[in-house]
Order: C-alpha cells, then structure tokens, then sequence
C-alpha cells in the first residue's frame, strides 16, 4: 500500500540538502512538500492538493504550475 494508505494524516514531507535527483509517487493528500538543495532537474506529477512548494537550490529550468493550480504557492 501507499503512503496515502498507510499514513492517511500525512500532509508534509521534507527533504534536506543532499543527492535527491528525483520525486516520484508523492501521495495525494500532500499540502507541504520540500526539497532544497538537491539534484532535481524536473518535477512533475505534484499532488492537488499541495499549497507550499520549496524546491531551492536545484537545478530546475522551469516548472509550470499554473495550469495545475488555482491556489497561490508559496
């Protein structure tokens, strides 16, 4: 089962500064996700439900989050 499944009050996953060079599979339900100071490239697949976003200090080129997302990211 999924972490949705198994930890259904999970709303906020932090990463610290490290070699992350992808996020895969993060579950719905997810209001705060961060990830500062990795190895990212691209990031796609974001749950609806996020409304804080900390990616600094990788090395994304773009990301577009306005077709996905009616509320402001932080």
């Amino acid at each position: 089962a999924g972490l949705s499944k198994k930890f259904p009050q999970l709303r906020k996953i932090i990463f610290y500064s490290g070699k992350i060079i992808e996020l895969r599979n993060i579950p719905t339900g997810i209001t705060h996700l961060e990830c500062p100071g990795n190895l990212l490239t691209e990031i796609d697949s974001l749950p609806g439900s996020l409304l804080y976003l900390n990616l600094d200090s990788n090395f994304l080129e773009n990301i577009d989050l306005l077709k996905k997302y009616h509320q402001t990211l932080i």
